[in-house]
Order: C-alpha cells, then structure tokens, then sequence
C-alpha cells in the first residue's frame, strides 16, 4: 500500500482500496502496524485514520475523533462496548507495508461506499412545462385572481 515513509508515526493515514477507506496505523509506541476500515461503526463516519492512538492495559487503541469509542488494533473489538472493526493483516518487507486483504469485490460488498451515497428517485421533469415555469421563476398570479383579493372577496 506504500512505503514506511509515506506513513507518519504513531496516527492513521488513509488508504482507498476499490471503492472502500482503510486506515493504516504506524504505531510506533508498540513497534507494530495495524490496517482497519476507516469508517466508525458507532455512527458510519469515515474518520478512524484521524482517530488518537493509546494505549489500554497493553492494548494498542483507536479512539474515534467524534465520539471517543475505543477500538483495539489488533482485533478490532471495542473496548467499552459491543461494535467492532474490521481489521486486515500488516506485514512489512524492507521499506514496503503490505496489507493482506480479500479482493476488492469482497472488500467493497461489505465497506465499499458506493452503497452509502444519497441517490434520489425523482423524476426527470427535463424540457417539461413544469422545468420551464422553474427556470422561468413564479408563474405570475392571473389577473383575476389578483383582483378578487384586493377586494377582499
């Protein structure tokens, strides 16, 4: 996935495989490399990578930047509570890391983004009457319409 210096020591960088976000850890306070999805799965945010790394009872952590879960390297298992990561193996050869990783397929049905964009089912009013009254600004009131109310009818 890169080369040990394009890595910062001791926080995330995130990385794009297919069409989904990992974060890669260079945690150099327990000497290891860790790989996890990126997005948080308390509130599907993606910003793990930007997450503080520590330290618990030996246990290397993420905490996420926006609600402070606490998420072991390792494993993946949140430390004060139920949810968990998806974590991938990190082996590095010479200056290169290298991350263990199914195919994008498998990666992308499971935390690919594609399915997590808003789409919209409206209706293409293209080169109607209604797209033209839009373009055109408010349809003026007819005149009629406009006389009854000053009359207060």
């Amino acid at each position: 996935v890169g080369k040990t210096s394009d890595f910062a020591p001791n926080v995330g960088s995130t990385i794009l495989y297919g069409e989904s976000q990992l974060a890669v850890f260079n945690n150099v306070l327990h000497g290891e490399w860790y790989c996890t999805q990126n997005m948080c799965p308390h509130k599907q945010a993606f910003v793990l990578s930007q997450g503080i790394l520590g330290d618990a009872d030996g246990v290397a952590k993420v905490a996420c930047p926006l609600h402070k879960k606490q998420f072991g390297l390792a494993d993946g298992q949140q430390l004060d509570g139920d949810l968990s990561l998806i974590t991938f193996q990190v082996k590095i050869e010479g200056d290169e890391v290298l991350v263990e990783l199914p195919s994008e397929v498998e990666v992308n049905a499971i935390l690919g983004t594609s399915g997590l964009r808003v789409t919209s089912s409206c209706m293409d009013i293209t080169g109607t009457d209604l797209e033209k009254d839009i373009l055109n600004g408010v349809k003026q009131v007819p005149q009629d319409v406009t006389s009854a109310a000053t009359k207060g009818v």
